[in-house]
């Protein structure tokens, strides 16, 4: 996408949502964030539903550890006066069946808070196989080949909202032609695979990539028979591959393509070789960039960990950062030990049911976080979704500025990194 059209996106989005606001009245930030200046005897909070950017009526809003809170109108808004009040805040909002949201130091009087919803979105199905597989080059002896499918459903978004089973994607190694399944959103999709070889080390290379966009799915429908055209990754781009971080022990680089259309297509890891391999940027890829994803990963009994630097092929990373250590919960009430990363801008933490469960709680802190966190009490009788018992994942997360591209301000960049960006992650699980 241009960055005139990205303009008019915005543009668009800016519109929409101040429909029925006067000119000069605080209008909600889609995707949720941060405007206006200090607070100073008081503040608008707006709750949307994530993603949809809809106001939800209903929501309880309320600042610290405050006993009372305040409900949000038609149009998610709450406005609160007091001539007193002044930043930085914490500030709370929640509702039934939505995720509960906490940003920490806060000194902004214009907020946004985007809840997400717990129950499963709505979803249709795609089938469909790699078109001429039979085709491909013969394999070697001792080498097998194998299809990765899976797809993009909006612009830069690097999480989608419905779990395949391994990260948004089937994995297939047929004898003959390649089948796929994907479960997908409602809408218009760019569905796309990757043709890998493998050897009897284990060492994994991409050998083909393909894409089929404006793919329509409707909800509880199947759209069968896609097929998907490959063309070969020829060309092989060296990456300069930093340092491991504390906690980690493998180090993988993703090739990522960035469409004309400005969605994404993740080409999955291509070994740990000083090399990404890609298709020419031509034909079905006319138009696109490529990015890379260096990634590192580490497990512990209970923990997991991820680093990774969204970047540029060319561009060097001289490290990637820690993920957040020292992590451990206990409740009653509920606390967390966190340590925080150095030069990350935002830090965050999520608790979830399980891995891959839309988180109940959400905080994002603007300022390095204490060594133990304490989740805001929840005021009487507001009715909202408190944080599993058990089994319980904590998640962690830390996000640098490359360049200034990750704006604290905006909480878009929990979910669609901005690029180039720096992200790491810590997860706990608790059974």
């Amino acid at each position: 996408m241009t960055r005139a059209a990205g303009l008019l996106v915005l543009a668009a989005l800016a519109a929409c949502v101040r429909a029925g606001f006067e000119p000069g009245e605080p209008v909600p930030i889609p995707g949720g964030g941060l405007a206006g200046g200090p607070i100073a005897g008081g503040l608008t909070v707006f709750v949307l539903e994530a993603d949809s950017d809809r106001p939800l009526e209903g929501a309880a809003v309320w600042l610290g550890d405050e006993a009372r809170f305040a409900r949000s109108d038609g149009r998610g808004r709450v406005t609160i006066a007091e001539p007193g009040l002044r930043g930085p805040l914490t500030i709370s909002a929640g509702r039934e069946g939505y995720s509960t949201f906490t940003v920490v130091a806060v000194d902004a009087d214009e907020v946004t808070l985007p809840l997400e919803p717990l129950a499963q979105p709505a979803s249709g199905e795609v089938s469909g196989t790699i078109e001429a597989w039979d085709q491909l080059p013969p394999l070697p002896s001792g080498r097998v080949r194998f299809a990765v499918a899976s797809y993009a459903a909006g612009g830069g978004a690097l999480r989608e909202k419905i779990w395949q089973g391994g990260d948004n994607r089937e994995v297939y190694a047929p004898p003959a032609r390649p089948l796929f399944q994907l479960t997908v959103p409602p809408g218009e999709h760019t569905l796309y695979a990757g043709v890998f070889e493998s050897d009897a080390a284990q060492e994994v290379s991409l050998t083909h990539v393909g894409v089929r966009q404006g793919v329509a799915v409707a909800a509880g429908k199947t759209l069968p028979g896609v097929a998907i055209p490959v063309v070969a990754a020829s060309t092989q781009i060296p990456v300069a591959r930093p340092p491991l971080p504390a906690g980690t022990s493998t180090l993988y680089a993703y090739p990522i393509l960035e469409l004309a259309s400005g969605r994404l297509v993740e080409l999955g890891h291509v070994s740990s070789q000083p090399k990404v391999s890609v298709p020419p940027l031509a034909g079905p890829f006319a138009g696109a960039s490529v990015w890379v994803r260096i990634q590192a990963l580490g497990d512990a009994e209970t923990a997991h960990f991820l680093s990774f630097a969204m970047t540029r092929p060319e561009a060097s990373v001289a490290r990637l950062l820690d993920p957040p250590a020292a992590l451990s919960y206990r409740a009653s009430p509920e606390r967390i030990a966190f340590k925080a990363v150095p030069g990350a801008a935002v830090h965050a933490v999520e608790l979830l049911a399980n891995r891959h469960a839309a988180p109940a709680w959400q905080l994002y802190y603007l300022s390095p976080p204490p060594a133990e966190l304490t989740l805001p009490r929840v005021p009487e009788g507001a009715e909202v979704e408190r944080p599993p018992v058990r089994p319980l994942v904590v998640r962690a997360a830390a996000i640098a500025c490359c360049g200034g591209a990750v704006n604290p301000r905006s909480f878009v960049a929990r979910e669609q990194l901005a690029r180039p960006a720096l992200y790491s992650v810590s997860e706990l699980e608790l059974p």
